[in-house]
């Protein structure tokens, strides 16, 4: 099992390495023997807050104050600059805040990304998706913009694809939590929307991007899109939405 985390400036691939028993067949091994292994995989990255990879084993990471997408392939310590996205306003919990790729990446080319950027002198949080044109970012095409608010905070950004092909995007309350009550304000939800940015016939509210709502989405560092046994979703340092 592998799980991945950012830290400091750098990137870890953290691995789940247990002992197997053989007697014949192969059987769970014991808690106890199982320990976690840290492999750094990327170093001197400016607050590196998001970052997913590729079928190709590359490293997808966003550097969240100067909004610069790079790409960097495993065991390697070459990286390159993919993208930059123009105008990121980085202050406190805004900035370039999320990365996904689609899910039949190459094939379909394209990059999506969450940040917050100054658009003629108003801050808003947007969603954004980049066509890959021979290894370099084209194209930059907007899927959702909102008001991100005046206290440069709960943003949201958490971006992902589900097992169902769509596209979850975790909308903060730009700490205007009764914000997240209100259908008609993206604010303080979880959206979900097509890889194009359409409304799927099947979400909860015919016409709605919305998909989760009612208790304030924050930064969704951490998410899962699939139901748990409760039949809600969860998202990391915010409450649970239903």
């Amino acid at each position: 099992m592998n799980m991945r985390s950012a830290h400091r400036g750098m990137v870890v691939r953290v691995s789940l390495v247990a002992a197997v028993l053989i007697a014949g067949v192969a059987g769970p091994a014991p808690a106890a023997d199982a320990k976690i292994v840290g492999q750094k995989v990327a170093g001197n990255l400016r607050q590196a807050v998001a970052f997913t990879f590729d079928a190709r084993d590359r490293l997808w990471v966003v550097e969240k104050q100067v909004g610069s997408i790079y790409v960097q392939r495993l065991g390697s310590r070459h990286r390159r600059r993919f993208f930059k996205i123009p105008n990121v306003h980085g202050t406190g919990g805004q900035g370039l805040l999320g990365i996904a790729l689609h899910p039949k990446f190459p094939a379909a080319p394209w990059i999506y990304a969450f940040a917050t950027r100054d658009v003629g002198g108003n801050v808003v949080d947007q969603l954004v998706r980049i066509r890959s044109v021979n290894g370099k970012g084209r194209r930059m095409q907007i899927l959702h913009s909102s008001d991100a608010g005046s206290l440069n905070m709960h943003s949201g950004g958490r971006i992902m694809f589900g097992p169902d092909k769509m596209l979850y995007v975790y909308i903060g309350d730009a700490h205007r939590a009764t914000t997240a009550q209100r259908l008609r304000s993206p604010r303080g939800k979880i959206l979900r929307m097509t890889p194009w940015g359409g409304v799927p016939d099947d979400n909860p509210i015919r016409g709605s991007r919305v998909f989760g709502y009612g208790s304030g989405t924050r930064s969704g560092w951490r998410s899962i899109p699939a139901p748990s046994a409760s039949g809600r979703r969860t998202t990391g340092q915010s409450a649970t939405t239903s």
